[in-house]
């Protein structure tokens, strides 16, 4: 299965929900995103990061600066890449929407 489409799908309802994408962890190399390049570029090279293994975890930033972590496991259905996350309580119920409006998208 290719996941680029719904990694991609889930990382841009993130950023226009005004999150920036901090870095990717596959588990072996931390990637971190130059903040200056656009939102389309640092999400075409999250993506490829991300889908270049089987588990990642996504950290990305609000304007505030309350971190949110990802946790993306490929092999899933595409509704049920996102395992798990953590954030900042204040942001849980926002977090929360973003992910289930994404899963909603992915539904067979």
């Amino acid at each position: 299965m290719n996941y680029e489409k719904p990694v991609s799908s889930l990382l841009h309802k993130f950023q226009k929900a005004k999150f920036s994408v901090v870095s990717i962890d596959d588990g072996g190399d931390v990637h971190h995103f130059d903040q200056q390049k656009s939102k389309l570029q640092v999400r075409k090279d999250a993506v490829d990061a991300v889908c270049a293994v089987d588990e990642s975890w996504i950290r990305m930033i609000d304007p505030e600066g309350r971190r949110v972590g990802l946790f993306i496991v490929l092999g899933n259905d595409f509704d049920e890449i996102v395992c798990d996350y953590c954030c900042n309580s204040q942001i849980n119920n926002q977090v929360d929407s973003i992910i289930e409006e994404f899963a909603a998208q992915w539904e067979k």
